[in-house]
């Protein structure tokens, strides 16, 4: 009485999609003094966030967290980089 599905998903990533890491490396240029102001000299204090979604193209969401919790989040295009919004919470 059991039934099998098999379900295949396929990959939202494509040959043009960014890595995780050069979307973040990206980002660090682009936010150089963002990043600088997080850096101390024992390196980064803070955690990153980054999530990869896929809604018509590939989006980047790196969320950058400070040590009072305040999060800083930035969308970038997954193909491109190009930062595209940039909100503080």
């Amino acid at each position: 009485g059991e039934e099998k599905t098999e379900l295949i998903a396929r990959s939202v990533v494509k040959d043009n999609t960014m890595t995780p890491r050069a979307a973040l490396q990206t980002l660090e240029s682009c936010e150089k003094e963002f990043f600088q102001s997080m850096t101390d000299k024992y390196g980064f204090a803070g955690e990153i966030y980054l999530r990869l979604i896929y809604e018509d193209a590939p989006y980047y969401y790196i969320g950058v967290i400070d040590r009072s919790g305040n999060t800083t989040a930035f969308l970038l295009n997954g193909e491109t980089g190009k930062i595209l919004a940039k909100r503080q919470a």
